[in-house]
Order: C-alpha cells, then structure tokens, then sequence
C-alpha cells in the first residue's frame, strides 16, 4: 500500500469533490508534475481506484476529507460496476462555476448534471 505524503499546501475539499480532482489540485497548487508526488510508495504499484483514493485521503486528517466523507464515500465506496471509469464525464457550466470535479459524475446512473440539466 501507498502512503500519503502531507505537501506544504493543502486547500479544503469542496463538499462533492471526487478524491481525484482533490489530488490534482494539490498537485497543482504545490506545483507536482503528477499526483504520483504525493504518494510514498510502499511495495507495489498504486492503484487509482476511487475507493483506494478516497481511503487514502480519508486516512489523513490534513486533507479534511473526514468532514466530507458522507457525501463521498457512497460513490467511492460502490461497487465498481456502478462507477462510469472509462470515460471523463463533467459539467462545462459547473467547472466555470468552481473547477473541480464532482465525484456524482461518474456514476452510472449519472446522465445529465442535475444543476443544469
């Protein structure tokens, strides 16, 4: 398993944000070339499946994925062919709004944001 390491800057989640998008804005905001920065690898390669991510951050009490982690962990935590992984879906007019991606997105069941339809 692959520990988080704790980088000099770390915003709040946002109460919906998927642990992806959260990695890749830390990466971003202490200017990483990739999440894979973050993590101190232990044995075998990491897995970048949401449960293992959210697991990772839920983990650690400086992400503050501990006061979100009613929201997020129903998507994380389900089984994995209730999950959409092999395509990128989001909302252009939400990410206009605040660029991060909402972990509801890749739901199977996820077809239309339910904000702006």
């Amino acid at each position: 398993m692959s520990s988080l390491i704790r980088p000099l800057v770390y915003p709040a989640p946002y109460n919906d944000e998927s642990p992806a998008s959260y990695l890749s804005r830390l990466k971003d905001a202490n200017v990483y070339n990739s999440i894979g920065w973050l993590f101190e690898l232990e044995g075998s390669a990491f897995s970048f499946s949401p449960a293992k991510l959210y697991q990772a951050l839920l983990g650690e009490s400086w992400t503050g994925y501990s006061s979100i982690k009613e929201t997020v962990a129903p998507v994380c935590l389900a089984v994995p062919k209730l999950l959409n992984m092999k395509t990128f879906r989001c909302c252009p007019y939400c990410l206009r709004e605040r660029l991060y991606h909402r972990v509801f997105w890749q739901l199977q069941t996820s077809v239309a944001c339910w904000k702006h339809g």
